[in-house]
C-alpha cells in the first residue's frame, strides 16, 4: 500500500493582518488588493488541490514573526521567501503527523 500523502503549504493570512503583510512583501503589489479577493483566490486553490486528494496546509503568516523567519532562513520578503515558509510549514505538519521523519 502506499502511504504517501500529498501534501501543499499555503500561505494563509488573518483578515486583520493582510494589509500589513501585504505592505512588508517587497513584491506585496503582486497580492490581490484586497482580503476577501486574496481569501476568494486561495480557497479556488484549496478546492481544487484537495480534489486532488492533496493535503493543504494553511501556514499562517504573523506580520509580527515573519520578518524573523525569513531572515533566520536566508530568504527575501517576497513570493519565493513565503513558498519556502509555507513548505517548511508543511513539512513540519506531515512529521508531526508520522508522515515524515525529521
Amino acid at each position: 500500500m502506499d502511504s504517501q500523502v500529498g501534501v501543499f503549504g499555503v500561505e494563509w493570512y488573518m483578515r486583520e493582518d493582510y494589509d500589513r503583510s501585504r505592505a512588508m512583501f517587497i513584491d506585496g503589489d503582486a497580492l490581490p488588493r484586497s482580503y476577501e479577493e486574496w481569501k476568494q483566490q486561495v480557497e479556488l486553490l484549496r478546492e481544487r488541490l484537495v480534489s486532488q486528494g492533496i493535503l493543504v496546509v494553511q501556514a499562517y503568516i504573523n506580520p509580527d514573526v515573519f520578518p524573523d523567519w525569513y531572515v533566520a532562513n536566508g530568504c527575501q520578503p517576497d513570493a519565493r521567501g513565503r513558498d519556502m515558509f509555507a513548505a517548511s510549514v508543511a513539512r513540519r505538519v506531515m512529521v508531526e503527523q508520522g508522515h515524515l521523519r525529521d
